[in-house]
């Protein structure tokens, strides 16, 4: 499930280096992420400053090049500093790793350090601990992994010139993508009260939130007959806002589905993803902004005049629009358009 705000595994990261350390004299301490081709990333680091534990990761990645056994994981032993600044030869530190790779091409690390004598007596973790610290590295990789794939997914929903809003539970907000946020913000049609959200005025916010109610509580004989739900979010001096809430099924996890609301801004002409929807069905700019006036709601005589054309002029652009995308009504023409732009289930 994504979250509003994407989950940080630094916590877990710190919590694993605070259990290493209480097993330690020197508490000198911080775990690197280790990729091919990539420079190594430090994920966290306990009493270690920056600058040791950038020449650490490079250590580290130094000694993963080298090795050749395709262990799983294992004790990369321990290495001196040699290379680093001058600063850090004066200290005089080395450091002792343990390997975790978890793929072919990436490895976690937990590195000690400390003073130069006291890494050339090998590992100070005891087996246990070390059964232990291997544990948590696998953990952390799975929480990071899952942390990895729902940016991913947040990065591809802020590419889409719509709102998108995951609900959840009693309504919930789970996610926002960066056009939701920017409409909250503004409370366009649509703001936060608490944890969910409402309309801007009472009647419409009824309507949205029995709807959303009632897409989360469908059960699963409901599905094959499920459509996206068709609702207009008036807005004071503004072309209303066209929003769709649809069912998504998740399996093996909890909740057991979620509820998409997917809002289009008809006054918004430079509307990427409509340019391109519109774009390969051959509509020009001003055969597809009409198009978007009567999703909207608005008529025929509406739309010209916002337009700034006459009304049969806008007629010659609706004519133009049913031919090239094949549908012979504006009620047609409206689903035509909300299934290209608004077809949520599709998109994720």
């Amino acid at each position: 499930m994504l979250d509003e705000v994407a989950p940080k595994n630094g916590f877990l990261a710190e919590e694993l280096l605070r259990i290493v350390a209480a097993q330690l004299r020197d508490p000198m301490i911080m775990l690197s992420l280790h990729q091919e081709s990539c420079e190594p990333q430090v994920l966290a680091a306990l009493n270690v400053p920056d600058e040791i534990a950038r020449h650490v990761a490079v250590s580290v990645e130094n000694d993963l090049e080298r090795e050749q056994d395709g262990a799983s994981r294992g004790w990369l032993g321990t290495a001196s500093l040699h290379n680093s600044g001058a600063r850090i030869q004066e200290q005089g530190l080395a450091r002792t790793t343990l390997r975790y790779r978890v793929d072919a091409r990436r490895s976690l690390a937990l590195s000690t350090c400390g003073p130069d004598v006291q890494r050339r007596h090998g590992s100070p973790l005891s087996a246990r601990t070390r059964a232990l610290v291997e544990l948590m590295l696998h953990m952390l990789w799975e929480a990071e992994n899952g942390r990895q794939r729902e940016q991913t997914l947040a990065a591809m929903l802020n590419a889409f010139d719509i709102a998108i809003l995951l609900l959840e539970g009693r309504g919930q907000v789970s996610f926002l993508n960066d056009r939701a946020r920017a409409l909250l913000t503004r409370s366009e049609g649509i703001r936060r009260s608490g944890p969910a959200i409402v309309a801007c005025d009472m009647e419409t916010s009824i309507r949205l939130q029995t709807l959303v109610q009632r897409v989360l509580d469908m059960n699963d004989s409901s599905l094959a007959s499920l459509v996206p739900n068709l609702l207009l979010l008036p807005r004071q001096g503004k072309t209303a806002l066209v929003a769709t809430v649809t069912r998504i099924a998740l399996e093996d996890v909890a909740p057991a589905a979620i509820a998409a609301v997917c809002i289009i801004d008809p006054d918004r002409r430079s509307s990427a993803m409509a340019d391109e929807l519109l774009r390969a069905y051959g509509l020009t700019q001003s055969e597809s902004h009409l198009a978007l006036q009567i999703v909207a709601g608005l008529s025929l005589a509406d739309a010209a005049a916002r337009m700034n054309v006459s009304t049969q002029t806008a007629r010659t652009y609706l004519k133009q629009a049913f031919w090239k995308t094949g549908t012979h009504r504006q009620a047609d023409l409206v689903r035509c358009v909300l299934n290209g732009l608004m077809r949520i289930g599709q998109l994720v």
